[in-house]
């Protein structure tokens, strides 16, 4: 038996810069739903009803540009509706428990590791690509994360832009990282997805 299926309708985007789902966006997500981080496909096996007993909550997409003036990433708004979002569920301020809040040290950390390294030390600086994307979601999660494009039915496993603890989950990871740099000797430090250090 299916479970109560939740599907939002597209609606006016809060970001001035945002555009919902047109010919672009939908290249954008065929992209994003092809690569081996997502379950679903637009074809040759697409999901026709949905595909968990549970209540399956489908989320629109929108894209938000990135750097590059012609670049756009893929965001699952999954702070609509209002109120009743997967992102209302999740708390702000903390993760598993523990509180939590994200924030840049800024250049002085960077020039303190290059005071302690001393002169001609090497610098480095280090941007994961998709870090986000990197990360699976725990499966019983997997019926919050849909999407619903012409009567086709796709799932995330992995963290995505707009769920609010993906900036959480991917800092506790790069921490970890960091951690093992430092025992090695290096001096690093990262935020969410940018390593630097000396």
């Amino acid at each position: 038996m299916v479970g109560q299926l939740i599907i939002p309708h597209l609606h006016v985007p809060y970001h001035r810069y945002t555009i919902i789902l047109q010919l672009h966006s939908l290249l954008l997500m065929c992209k994003t739903i092809l690569t081996p981080n997502r379950l679903g496909t637009l074809s040759p096996d697409p999901l026709f009803i949905p595909p968990f007993s549970d209540d399956f909550v489908c989320s629109p997409l929108q894209t938000v540009p990135k750097r590059g003036p012609l670049t756009r990433r893929v965001v699952m708004d999954l702070s609509f509706p209002h109120g009743f979002s997967v992102n209302d569920g999740i708390p702000q301020d903390s993760y598993l428990g523990e509180n939590f809040k994200l924030r840049l040290r800024g250049i002085d950390w960077l020039v303190d590791f290059i005071l302690e390294k001393g002169r001609h030390c090497l610098v480095f600086k280090k941007d994961l690509r998709r870090a986000y994307r990197q990360f699976p979601i725990d499966p019983k999660d997997h019926n919050v994360l849909g999407v619903s494009y012409q009567g086709k039915f796709y799932f995330d496993t992995c963290c995505s832009f707009g769920l609010r603890t993906s900036a959480m989950i991917c800092q506790r990871m790069t921490k970890a990282v960091v951690h093992i740099f430092t025992k090695q000797g290096f001096l690093a430090d990262v935020y969410l997805d940018d390593f630097y250090g000396a």
